[in-house]
């Protein structure tokens, strides 16, 4: 199998300082002369156009990736020819990092949208870490984040509450480009569904009647938050890490 990860990386322009998600990956306090040694060691992937990989399972980690713009999804294929989903990359999320134990990468990632991706490479982690020690906290915080926003596929919750959660989370990662409710969904029901670990039919039933309810509308690619409060209540029993302050 050829390996997927783009070959045609270039070195990434000095675009740090103006990256609409830079406070993804830095405090906003970061001195400009960190930001600009930041920018010295990152590399732009892509642009992945939709259905194209970043990589393989099986493919060596390349260093830290970070969304800067698009969706990614994570799959893995079983024993039995089924798909699971262990999540979705947004913008400013990690992508891969579970291939640091291995040295391999132990799913596949693949663009759902245009996506570009900013890399670090792995050889120079540890010196970039030393010259930027807030990169570091904020890489822990947001892995902390990625496991808090997906304990309702453990937990013992509803599929009304797994599927509300899911929205709910949606909206909190993409609030600033959703501020008037609407939500962009790059991912099919399918794939929500194999996420959520819920049939599709069962996704489809409660997403249309919320839609009764008048708490949202949605069609085939786009959500609008008619009640954000409402839905809110309805998965009150789901932490997350985004209404986390700080």
């Amino acid at each position: 199998m050829e390996s997927a990860l783009v070959k045609s990386a270039a070195v990434a322009a000095r675009t740090c300082g103006l990256c609409g998600i830079s406070k993804g990956c830095l405090p906003g306090s970061t001195e400009f002369k960190l930001i600009h040694d930041l920018e010295l060691y990152v590399r732009h992937l892509g642009p992945l156009h939709r259905g194209q990989h970043l990589f393989r399972e099986g493919d060596p980690i390349s260093g830290l990736l970070i969304v800067q713009s698009g969706c990614l999804k994570l799959y893995g294929v079983d024993q039995a020819g089924r798909e699971y989903i262990p999540g979705f990359r947004l913008p400013g999320d990690t992508v891969g990092l579970h291939g640091f134990f291995t040295g391999r990468h132990q799913f596949n990632a693949v663009a759902l949208s245009t996506s570009v991706i900013c890399q670090i490479d792995h050889t120079h982690l540890q010196e970039i870490i030393g010259r930027i020690p807030t990169l570091m906290p904020s890489i822990l915080r947001k892995v902390g984040q990625e496991m808090i926003n997906s304990v309702f596929l453990s937990g013992n919750f509803t599929a009304e509450e797994r599927v509300t959660a899911f929205l709910v989370n949606l909206h909190e990662k993409l609030q600033k480009s959703a501020s008037s409710g609407e939500i962009n969904l790059p991912m099919t029901r399918g794939d929500i569904a194999v996420f959520l670990h819920l049939a599709s039919a069962t996704v489809s039933r409660i997403l249309s009647r919320l839609e009764r309810n008048g708490v949202i509308t949605t069609d085939l690619h786009h959500i609008q938050l008619l009640d954000l409060p409402r839905l809110q209540c309805l998965c009150m029993n789901v932490p997350f890490a985004t209404q986390q302050v700080g």
